[in-house]
């Protein structure tokens, strides 16, 4: 049985249903809003952007904003510099000045110019621990860019971490178990 046709604005024929599903024909430029969800955020609709078109913002923190950038979502990238493409870099400096929280990263690819971006830690303090549901995994990470400065000493210290030695400071601190209290005291402004 086939569907009733009607005229879309761009003068053509098209059936108001496909499949036994509702289709709603071409109406303009910014004259159809559609509603609902697939999954996460709001179906987006060229309505929603100036009429130029020109979604230019001027940094990365308004374009997450206005994106609706929220706890738990995905972000995906695509590597177009290789290893000198420091924009997801920047993306979760700029989610994490927001205070959005538990982002997943799936990129098309990483790279060693990349690795920064476990060093966002949330009160700003490093994690250096064993890590208790991996037996045998020590971690030393978060040191938001002063790693080189202050790698030697936290090399000593995970040098003896792993081999079982006391490592002479008290590392309460640097515990990975405080990310699961929910209470983090915020560290320095680094």
């Amino acid at each position: 049985m086939m569907s009733k046709l009607v005229k879309n604005a761009a003068g053509r024929l098209v059936p108001t249903e496909i499949n036994g599903q509702p289709a709603v024909p071409y109406q303009g430029v910014g004259k159809h809003r559609p509603e609902g969800r697939k999954r996460g955020a709001p179906i987006r609709t060229c309505a929603d952007y100036p009429a130029d078109g020109d979604k230019t913002v001027a940094t990365i923190k308004e374009a997450l904003q206005n994106a609706g950038l929220r706890d738990g979502m995905t972000i995906s990238t695509h590597h177009h510099l290789r290893n000198g493409d420091y924009v997801a870099n920047a993306v979760f400096a700029a989610a994490a000045e927001l205070g959005v929280r538990d982002l997943r990263w799936v990129p098309s690819a990483s790279f060693p110019c990349h690795a920064g971006m476990i060093d966002l830690m949330p009160d700003l303090v490093p994690v250096i621990d064993h890590v208790a549901e991996i037996p045998g995994l020590t971690v030393a990470t978060g040191m938001s860019g002063h790693g080189f400065g202050i790698g030697p000493g936290v090399g000593r210290i995970v040098a003896d971490l792993v081999t079982g030695d006391d490592p002479g400071h008290d590392l309460s601190r640097f515990r990975i178990d405080r990310f699961r209290s929910g209470r983090l005291a915020r560290g320095p402004h680094l």
